[in-house]
């Protein structure tokens, strides 16, 4: 499986959209890392998987949508036991 250059333009919507959504209801553990970490991937990806074979591009944006829906869950689940306890 091969992840080329302008497919990792996906990424910067999701970091974006993770970026907000953290700013203004908190980062939980390891997102700011993460999010970096994405956002250096498509400088990396070429000249890594070049050498080593790694997928870069394909680890990170498993990652991010890991840690995305992570946080929906999460939001959810919060929204869900807030509207409970207002009934």
């Amino acid at each position: 499986m091969y992840v080329l250059d302008y497919d990792l333009v996906v990424l910067a919507v999701a970091i974006a959209f993770f970026a907000c959504h953290g700013l203004s209801r908190g980062f939980h553990d390891y997102e700011i890392s993460l999010l970096a970490a994405a956002w250096m991937v498509p400088l990396l990806s070429r000249g890594i998987a070049g050498v080593t074979g790694i997928p870069l591009g394909v680890l990170a944006m498993l990652a991010v949508y890991v840690f995305a829906l992570r946080r929906a869950l999460q939001d959810g689940a919060t929204i869900g036991a807030r509207s409970i306890a207002q009934a």
